[in-house]
């Protein structure tokens, strides 16, 4: 496995995060070779890069030349075989796990063995994803958030077969994207962050179901706590100050027992939501209900996360606090 610092990135996918991942590269140097499915057609996807550009030029101070430049090295294909050329490959088609497999078969049909492949899942073990590929080693997982080009979010996650050469250079771009990148040891459904967040959303659903609040004041209560803390802190160092873990292990002593623990299959709040096709805002359905008159909460996000990465970079540039020892 080369590790040579990319030069062309193919992107497989651009619906909302591959048009993230795209612009990111961009914007980082990088010449892009795009392809996109169907029904997320390349007009669009444009759209949003250039969008994307204009917010990191007015927000982060990137050249203000790259508006207009970034087109001479933005190449969007109609078919994966022109990602022959590409150094690094990002596969961001949606969560189906046949759908990835299909796209992966095509992609190693052109691009050399030593080309690292990042998978953008977000549930999807890697170790299932690269078992039944040619070159197993170079496949690894990359976790993007949204919006891509904006969030310093980014899990790596190393399959049971990812070689350390691969992980080394994914770890590398990640960097060069500007990303904080967090590296997944072991293979798991869900990785951390969703993992965490999943079983939030369950325990949400369930208390939607067992009437102890309705949707609006559960949503009030994490956003007027974990929205809190959260962009500050983790959960261990939540605990740490915040009464320590002994505290903690009190409270969870008679709280843990009470929380929902029903493996067996989806909360009913959310199970009646995909039976009814319900797909959020987009479609105007969700747990809350949606119209023309409706304010575009993605925008808002939009705005919250540059608000947010200024706060963010400020409590932990380099010089923001000293090296801790772990216990």
């Amino acid at each position: 496995m080369r590790t040579q610092e990319p030069d062309t990135v193919g992107v497989a996918g651009l619906g909302l995060l591959g048009r993230g991942i795209a612009a990111c590269c961009l914007a980082h140097g990088l010449r892009v070779v795009a392809w996109t499915q169907s029904d997320r057609p390349h007009h669009e996807a444009e759209a949003y890069i250039e969008k994307a550009i204009a917010d990191l030029i007015r927000r982060a101070g990137f050249d203000p030349d790259l508006a207009d430049s970034w087109r001479a090295v933005y190449t969007p294909v109609d078919s994966l075989q022109a990602l022959r050329d590409c150094d690094f490959v990002i596969e961001s088609v949606t969560e189906d796990l046949a759908i990835k497999q299909g796209v992966f078969d095509q992609i190693e049909e052109v691009v050399r063995p030593d080309v690292p492949i990042g998978s953008n899942t977000s549930s999807i073990p890697i170790t299932q994803l690269q078992r039944p590929r040619r070159h197993p080693e170079r496949f690894i997982g990359m976790h993007w958030a949204e919006p891509g080009h904006a969030t310093r979010f980014l899990e790596i996650i190393r399959g049971e077969l990812t070689s350390d050469d691969t992980v080394a250079a994914t770890s590398e771009l990640a960097r060069r994207f500007g990303k904080d990148p967090s590296l997944v040891q072991k293979d798991v459904p869900g990785f951390i962050v969703n993992r965490i967040g999943y079983a939030m959303y369950r325990e949400a659903a369930h208390m939607l179901e067992a009437g102890i609040a309705d949707v609006e004041t559960i949503d009030q209560s994490c956003r007027n706590a974990f929205g809190l803390w959260a962009g500050l802190c983790g959960p261990f160092r939540w605990i740490d100050i915040t009464g320590g873990p002994e505290l903690y292990a009190r409270c969870m002593e008679r709280v843990l027992p009470t929380l929902c623990n029903d493996g067996t299959g989806l909360p009913a709040p959310l199970e009646t939501l995909k039976q009814q096709g319900a797909a959020g805002q987009p479609t105007g359905s969700g747990f809350y209900s949606y119209d023309e008159n409706s304010p575009d909460w993605q925008e808002r996000y939009h705005e919250f996360v540059w608000r947010m990465r200024e706060v963010m970079e400020e409590f932990h540039s380099p010089g923001a606090g000293g090296a801790e020892r772990k216990p």
